[in-house]
């Protein structure tokens, strides 16, 4: 009906389609985005011309000659790889989205977070205030659940916990993403269930660190050739971490082995002063899979040596080995590549690394990647998961 589409034109910041339909878009609002699908065979100018015209951004998404179901799947990328990249913050300040297309994300406070699900708040939480004083989202807390929400109670659920012990027996939600752990099933697919980014610890010093330009020193400016600063205060990360004497390993390294909760050696700031001042960094294993310490690694421009036991593929958009980061197995191999790096080699994979924190793990990073993925995901929750749908 001419009046339902016309209101749906109005209100939309993000328009996909081919063909004809998307002759409608001189209704569509200041700042909105249309994408639209071409054959690569057949390329036609009137919808990128009346987008000029109407003041609407254009996105082009190619069509190949392929079989259909390759074309729907391509599509479905070419669209996830176009949110990110286009208008986030445009999108969330545009007139036309309004304070209330907003999305809202919902922490646990009071009452929810008592026994187990006490909760420092320091990590992804803290990154979800941050989204809130940039405008990014609009921020609830609640007393009555205690995981964090995206779009309501019962919608998006932000598992941000390490393992699956406080999954127990989930709440009823559409979707989930999960930071740390495997998604644990059932519903364990691409789109009920998926693998989200990482975080570090106080995002906020973070942020500040990624700012300032003496923290970004190079290869001669970095005093410290490698290091490791952490401690246990687990019986995991005892058996993680003691296999082999990787103090021998980095020339600075501490790692007090404490279940008394007495105070770190190092307050944050200077823990992350150490980071800005060392070329390499040993990864070992944390409670969960991942550590905090890779993404800060890789917002201080320390380069990360990973070792067994250290999850760096469950990520949505993984970071790559010998692009972002080494492997090692012993201690001989870490300081094998702390001495025989070249200072080339570093310096690409320094870089490259703080590049991934801003595109995947900072707070506007993060957003966008966490938005994109819900947005992705969420038209095929109720009719079906298209056959090859892959990240």
């Amino acid at each position: 009906m001419p009046a339902v589409r016309r209101r749906a034109f109005h209100d939309a910041s993000w328009i996909v389609g081919a063909g004809a339909g998307l002759e409608w878009i001189w209704m569509a609002g200041a700042g909105a985005t249309v994408m639209e699908f071409l054959s690569d065979a057949e390329p036609r100018g009137d919808i990128v011309h009346l987008a000029g015209a109407c003041g609407v951004r254009y996105v082009l998404g190619a069509v190949k000659r392929e079989p259909r179901d390759d074309q729907e799947q391509n599509a479905l990328i070419a669209v996830a790889h176009a949110l990110p990249k286009y208008g986030y913050r445009e999108l969330v300040s545009s007139p036309a989205a309004g304070p209330k297309a907003k999305p809202l994300v919902i922490l646990p406070t009071g009452g929810a977070l008592s026994g187990i699900w006490s909760h420092a708040g320091d990590t992804f939480r803290e990154m979800a205030e941050i989204w809130a004083e940039r405008g990014y989202v609009r921020l609830e807390r609640r007393e009555d659940t205690p995981f964090c929400w995206w779009g309501g109670v019962g919608q998006t659920l932000l598992y941000d916990r390490p393992t699956p012990r406080w999954w127990g027996t989930p709440p009823s939600y559409q979707m989930a993403l999960f930071g740390n752990c495997p998604p644990p099933g059932p519903g364990a697919h691409l789109l009920k269930q998926s693998v989200w980014s990482f975080w570090g610890r106080r995002p906020r010093l973070l942020e500040g660190i990624a700012t300032r330009v003496e923290n970004m020193r190079g290869y001669e400016s970095r005093p410290l050739r490698s290091l490791f600063l952490g401690k246990i205060e687990n019986g995991v990360q005892h058996a993680a971490r003691t296999g082999a004497d990787w103090s021998t390993a980095v020339e600075l390294f501490s790692m007090p082995i404490d279940s008394t909760g007495k105070a770190y050696p190092f307050t944050q700031e200077q823990y992350l002063e150490k980071l800005c001042s060392a070329r390499f960094g040993l990864c070992l294993p944390g409670y969960g899979p991942k550590c905090n310490r890779e993404i800060e690694y890789f917002c201080c421009g320390t380069v990360p040596i990973v070792t067994p036991g250290v999850d760096m593929k469950g990520y949505l958009v993984p970071p790559k080995e010998g692009v972002h980061y080494f492997t090692a197995s012993t201690p001989e191999e870490v300081r094998r590549i702390v001495e025989t790096t070249p200072a080339e080699r570093w310096a690409s994979m320094s870089a490259a690394g703080r590049e991934w924190w801003r595109l995947y793990a900072s707070a506007e990073g993060f957003f966008r990647l966490t938005w994109a993925r819900i947005e992705q995901c969420q038209p095929y929750l109720q009719v079906g998961i298209p056959p090859k749908f892959i990240v």
